[in-house]
Order: C-alpha cells, then structure tokens, then sequence
C-alpha cells in the first residue's frame, strides 16, 4: 500500500475498504504492499495463529485478537507455513473517513497528527465488537447499497478504539518525521521480502536514493537505530518465531534468516532475547 491513501482507495470520498477472510501469509515481492501507509489497518482474526512484526514489537496472534496498525507504523507478516497462517478480516481506513462528523474528537487526522493518539496494536476483544466487524465485514459486500449503514458500524469501531484501545504511548507523526518515512520505505521494504540476503548500507542508500551518509542519519532518526542493527533484529524475530513455531533446528533456522555463521547468530539471539537459541525451542 502506498503512503498516500488515495492511491490505493478506490473512492476517496468513501476511504473504507473490507477484505474478509484474509490469510497471513507474507506478500510475494513483486506484488507486496508497502510496509508502511497513512490508513489505519484493523484485524479481527476468526481462525488460526500468526506471528506480525510491527514496529519493534513481536506480536503473536490468535482467534479473537484485534490488530491495530496505527498511520506510519512499519509493519509485516512472518510466515512460518501453512499450518500456523491465521485468518483474519482486514478494514482499512482512510483517515479522512469520519470528517463529515465535524466532531473534534473523532477527526482522526487530528487525532493522529494533532494529539498525537496512539491506539494499542494488540486488544482484547468482547461480543459487542466482535458483532460490529462482522456485521461491517457482512454490510461491505454491497457498499454502495449500505453505505450509511458501513459509516454507522465505523463509527461504532472508532468509538469503541477511543473507549478501550488508546496507547499511553504517543505517535511522532511529525510533516518532517512523514517526509523521513518515505526516504527509508524502500530500504524498511527490503529487509522485509528479503531479509535473509546480504545488504550493504550502499545498497540501501542506493535503493532509497540518498547518501550513504543521509540514509544513515535518517534511519537512525527514525527507526531510533541503524539500518544494519534493524536488519539483525528482524532475522532475530523472525527466528525466534521460527524456532517456537516449527521444528526446524537451529542451523537451518540461522540460514534461513540470513546468518552464515551459527555461532555469531547464537550469540545475537542470547543477548537480544537473554536465552539461547536452543533453551527458546525447548520453552516453546
């Protein structure tokens, strides 16, 4: 998907699209969407498990979870074969969707950009909002002919997610942190189809269009690290959900993520996640 909502909406005036049952599975890369968008991304899984990457966080989700991926969030899907892949219905929304309310409080450009809100990526579920999204998930299937009652249920969610799903952490949604999103998205792209690769800093920066040097600046400023520690800290997540969720061992698993060397890989898996590969697989 691309920064800009209208790219991808279809309508803009009406900035909603549903997508029911949905399998997690990771995007092939010739037609992947882009790891980071303006809409907000909401998830209500009916079935399965899935492992998602998003921002620095690991979450793991099952039936019934509730997925919030918050404007500008970088966010991905670890694929750990067909027998974990959940299914989920999938709503995006644009934030301009609720303008015409012209109540303050649910302008959720301002929500974002102004007061900062940050909803939680990760909620608990009850029957009520469970009842919202699957009648939504029902109504979308004829937009046109339901689109007052669609605009009802959105309204229902948000007021739900202001009620039950705010973050105490706040969004830095800044024009110049946006404008520095879209410098390193082909870089963030990257690591995600293709993180078990070799990469250089030249090669990103290529791939991004900049300096060596700027990208370096930029991404640090971003993502609070660089490019090369955040590119060893994916394969990680990726390989510890690869160790608790299959049974393959641990070399195979270090290959796959893009380490040559066991050893080394071992001893950044110990010190990220404080227990070695092994003791992780055992534990799972």
């Amino acid at each position: 998907m691309s920064l800009s909502d209208s790219c991808f909406f279809s309508n803009p005036s009406f900035p909603l699209l549903v997508f029911p049952d949905r399998m997690s599975i990771m995007d092939d890369v010739e037609k992947s969407s882009s790891a980071i968008h303006e809409a907000i991304e909401i998830k209500l899984f009916i079935d399965g498990s899935s492992s998602l990457l998003i921002g620095d966080k690991t979450l793991n989700v099952t039936a019934d979870d509730l997925v919030v991926i918050n404007p500008y969030q970088v966010h991905s899907t670890v694929d750990v074969g067909h027998q974990t892949r959940g299914k989920y219905h999938l709503i995006m929304v644009g934030l301009g969707f609720l303008d015409n309310l012209n109540i303050p409080d649910y302008n959720l450009r301002n929500l974002f950009f102004g007061k900062k809100l940050k909803f939680s990526n990760l909620i608990k579920t009850d029957d009520y909002i469970k009842d919202v999204i699957f009648n939504l998930v029902e109504l979308s299937k004829d937009i046109e002919k339901n689109q007052l009652a669609v605009y009802g249920y959105v309204c229902q969610l948000f007021s739900w997610l202001l009620n039950n799903a705010v973050s105490n952490q706040k969004t830095d949604t800044s024009t110049e942190m946006v404008d520095y999103y879209e410098i390193i998205e082909p870089a963030l792209r990257m690591i995600r189809d293709n993180y078990q690769q070799e990469f250089t800093l030249e090669a990103f920066s290529e791939k991004c269009n900049v300096s060596k040097f700027h990208f370096c600046r930029v991404f640090k400023q971003v993502m609070g690290t660089s490019a090369i520690n955040y590119l060893n800290e994916y394969r990680l997540k990726v390989a510890h959900t690869l160790l608790i969720k299959t049974n393959k061992q641990v070399q195979e698993i270090a290959l796959l993520c893009g380490f040559n060397d066991v050893g080394y890989f071992c001893k950044l898996f110990k010190k990220h996640f404080g227990k070695s590969p092994k003791k992780a697989q055992e534990q799972k």
